[in-house]
């Protein structure tokens, strides 16, 4: 169950937003640290100047420098404290949504997994009523062959083992939507596979 968990998107989809949310918490608390900052300039400047016939005049000029900077967050009235506040409600919420989507998830794969069950057993019952109806269709058609059944009785039960049969393929359809519901919402029928179309 908690693998199946693992992989439903809605479910990966949710717990991402519980992160998101929790780093927004401590987002919103670096607010009150201080902040240290570091900058470096450099800068080189030549200037030229030439006129035909006399000599060259060239000055050079080189800038370097380090700034080193320190803020400190004195008073905002109430702003940054209110911001906590808002991240640590929205964590709230996405922590509980994603509770309520895992607790819904798993209703959902309770539910298939019970409606499979269901449909296999129906399918295995159906199966017994092909061999009964068969066999009973087989023992007219015998004894109308040998004389002593009536073709009346040979109809009736041809038609039960079709109707015997249709109802296996009911049951059979039924178990294949059922299985195929059970890994779509235990997630293994949301990522691309090779092998679905064959």
């Amino acid at each position: 169950m908690s693998e199946a968990l693992t992989r439903r998107p809605d479910l990966v989809a949710g717990y991402a937003a519980v992160k998101a949310a929790q780093a927004g918490i401590t987002a919103a608390e670096a607010d009150f640290l201080p902040k240290v900052w570091l900058g470096a300039i450099a800068a080189h400047n030549r200037v030229t100047f030439d006129v035909v016939g006399l000599p060259g005049l060239s000055q050079t000029a080189t800038s370097r420098g380090v700034l080193v900077g320190v803020s400190l967050p004195l008073f905002d009235g109430g702003l940054r404290s209110a911001r906590v506040q808002e991240a640590r409600m929205r964590a709230e919420n996405a922590q509980t949504s994603l509770e309520h989507q895992q607790k819904t998830a798993v209703r959902e794969i309770v539910a298939a997994e019970t409606l499979l069950q269901t449909t296999l057993q129906s399918a295995h019952a159906a199966t017994e009523l092909v061999k009964t109806a068969g066999t009973a269709h087989d023992a007219a058609l015998t004894a109308y062959k040998a004389g002593v059944g009536t073709v009346t009785v040979a109809i009736e039960t041809a038609s039960q083992l079709l109707t015997a049969r249709q109802a296996w393929t009911d049951a059979w359809n039924a178990s294949l939507v059922a299985a195929a519901n059970l890994a779509f919402v235990m997630g293994d029928m949301t990522v691309p596979k090779e092998g679905w179309l064959h």
